[in-house]
């Protein structure tokens, strides 16, 4: 229905089914706009009015006319019916609907031929939409929802952004929400081991190289993870995240592995396995005995790191011939067993006690038992006195008061010229070699020229014994006896076995180069002295060896024992003749001390000497002094003065002031 007046303004409604619309006559044209002027619109590409404008059909009712008011003079009816319209051309004009994403429609495929101002039915779309309507996106630009334009916003479709690795993506509502409306899209078939809605996250097993871009096909490397110290099968960080502790590639490890590709233990831990839930073992190392912080070891083996003196799997022992496992820098100490008071280097481990010989005691075997001795170097020394002489005498000689004697024994075998002394010896404690001293007192002034050493062999020597390399011009030594000196070291020594016999002859052969009778000397004693140089303690060829030869020449220990008489050693010296001597007796000597003529079973522990009562003399306190009697229980009793004394158990008189005894029958105590 519509209404015009001349070519002015005219109004009208559209009937019908229609919707209401203004006219404007022209040219005796009636021109319906579907949205009238008056009604106001502030969006006309709106959803709402979008949907108004959809025509599917048309239909164009010719219902009232429109008067110029005549009729309200005469109703006649023949004064309406001249009133008349003719509708010679109907021309309808639309566009193709496409949301305001297309400034054009193109024609349908097989469409029929077009006419001039034909209006087409597809969109030419715009703002990376598509289809007839131009109604949704284009592929690949579905990073905002679809939206029809709005006024001067065209809500173009937005590409989705997936980093170069796929070229499909979808649009997600719940994405496009969770990111508060900035975008939607999901990627679809990332490619080159990326993942998530953008591409942007490498597969499990595959991380992000902190040095690419990350739109490179490799950018996204395989995880070289170790599958038995890494946890998931070797799964790795995918990227770089400082918040989260995590760096591109780092394996995860399991709980006792460490490094990048998981593929060590960490510190104190050892042992990587597959097969192990948490990766390694913790090491075993004693703390003690380990220099590394931490309990560290081997990291494949489990070997632990032990200080210098440890030794062991986890460095819980020490080595052999040490002790003391402890915190201590070395970590143990030496066993440091005294070589000749023990029986080897090795000692207990926690105590340090060393394997003594028999009668030695101490942690190092370095002291004697109670009631045990170790000898002096003379310890072996055999008196003229008790020999066998021939062509000679025995001189007793009572021992000083005020200082010590200067001879050993009771006194001295007086030897003329061409006669001898044999000493019996059948006390050799250790096969080895023995020097030989001569201790006398020279009577002239001059120089005994011949003296001869022989020693007398029960049988000859077998070449397996320990002196099979003797040879009988060994056993003949020659030396003399100077006027100015109280002993002589022969000069070479004499090889003797333990268990055997021997006798030692010192034959006194001329004196001078004129024969004399009269000459004589004062044989006090005869030593065998162990020849240290032949001892295994210092010729082993070690260190230790060497050091203790060194340390007894540089001290001459031999020297004090040359002499009768005390004489001061040195310590050095001590310790060391402690160890020979326990070496050539197995241990200690028992003391022995006579109950009658000591004060105490115990002796000194360096020589054996008992401690005597008055009068009483002997190692041992086992017989009376030179000029006394009576040996019992209260000692030795002293003769009364200007008399002569019965000695009790010799063979002849004591004459003071002559110092010479005859052989006499022994006298019974009065």
């Amino acid at each position: 229905m519509g209404r015009c007046v001349g070519l002015g303004r005219c109004g009208g409604v559209l009937g019908g089914q229609g919707g209401l619309g203004s006219s404007t006559p022209s040219s005796l044209q009636v021109i319906f706009k579907v949205l009238d002027p008056s009604i106001p619109v502030a969006d006309p590409y709106s959803p709402d009015i979008q949907d108004l404008l959809r025509v599917t059909n048309l239909r164009v009712n010719l219902t009232k006319l429109h008067t110029l008011g005549d009729n309200l003079l005469d109703s006649r009816r023949e004064i309406r019916e001249k009133y008349y319209y003719a509708l010679y051309e109907l021309v309808l004009r639309g566009n193709c609907f496409c949301y305001g994403h297309a400034s054009e429609c193109a024609p349908l495929s097989r469409a029929p031929a077009t006419a001039d101002g034909m209006v087409h039915g597809r969109c030419v779309c715009e703002h990376h939409t598509q289809g007839l309507n131009c109604e949704r996106c284009e592929d690949f630009y579905h990073d905002l929802p679809w939206r029809p334009a709005e006024g001067s916003s065209t809500n173009a479709c937005r590409r989705c952004d997936c980093n170069e690795h796929s070229r499909r993506c979808h649009f997600d509502m719940a994405v496009f929400l969770a990111t508060g409306n900035a975008s939607g899209a999901v990627c679809d078939g990332c490619q080159h081991n990326t993942m998530g809605r953008r591409c942007h996250l490498c597969k499990p097993f595959y991380y992000k190289d902190p040095s690419k871009d990350l739109r490179d096909p490799a950018v996204c490397r395989a995880c070289d993870c170790d599958p038995g110290g890494s946890l998931d099968g070797g799964l790795c960080d995918g990227a770089d995240d400082p918040a989260r502790g995590l760096i591109a590639g780092q394996c995860r490890c399991k709980e006792h592995v460490a490094g990048p590709r998981c593929d060590r233990c960490k510190p104190g831990f050892f042992g990587l396995s597959a097969t192990n839930p948490q990766g390694c073992q913790r090491c075993q190392c004693d703390p003690r005995g380990t220099v590394a912080e931490g309990g560290r070891c081997d990291p494949v083996s489990g070997e632990c790191f032990c200080k210098r003196l440890v030794t062991g799997r986890n460095c819980d022992q020490c080595l052999p011939e040490h002790w003391g496992l402890s915190h201590d820098l070395p970590g143990c100490r030496p066993c440091d067993c005294d070589v000749g008071g023990a029986r080897n280097n090795l000692c207990a481990v926690e105590t340090g006690q060393c394997q003594c010989r028999s009668h030695v005691v101490g942690r190092q075997c370095g002291q004697v038992e109670p009631g045990f001795y170790r000898i002096n170097l003379d310890h072996y020394t055999y008196e003229a006195e008790d020999a066998r002489l021939h062509q000679g005498s025995v001189v007793e000689r009572e021992p000083p008061t005020d200082h010590p004697a200067s001879w050993t024994g009771t006194g001295f075998a007086r030897v003329l010229e061409g006669g001898w002394v044999e000493f019996h010896v059948s006390d050799v404690p250790f096969s080895t070699e023995y020097d030989v001293i001569i201790r006398y007192e020279p009577q002239h002034p001059e120089p005994w020229q011949e003296v001869r050493v022989r020693v007398l062999r029960p049988s000859p020597v077998s070449a397996s014994s320990p002196c099979g390399n003797t040879i009988p011009a060994d056993d003949q030594l020659s030396t003399s006896l100077p006027s100015g000196a109280r002993y002589v070291v022969l000069p070479q020594p004499i090889c003797l076995e333990r268990g055997v016999s021997y006798t030692l002859r010192l034959e006194l052969d001329c004196a001078t180069a004129r024969q004399d009778p009269t000459a004589s000397v004062l044989i006090d004693s005869l030593v065998l002295l162990p020849r240290y140089s032949s001892l295994e303690m210092f010729i082993a060829g070690d260190p230790s060896s060497m050091e203790r030869r060194e340390t007894f020449e540089r001290y001459r220990c031999t020297q004090p024992f040359h002499t009768a008489g005390p004489s001061p050693v040195a310590e050095p010296c001590s310790s060391l003749l402690h160890s020979l001597s326990a070496i050539l007796h197995d241990g200690a000597l028992p003391c022995l001390c006579d109950p009658q003529g000591s004060l105490s079973a115990e002796c000194q522990p360096q020589g054996g000497q008992c401690r005597c009562k008055p009068n009483v003399v002997g190692r041992r306190c086992h017989r009376c002094s030179p000029g006394t009697f009576g040996f019992g229980p209260g000692g030795c009793r002293a003769p009364a003065p200007l008399t002569s004394c019965p000695q009790v158990r010799g063979r002849t008189l004591w004459e003071p002031g002559a110092g010479l005894r005859a052989a006499l029958p022994a006298l019974p105590l009065p």
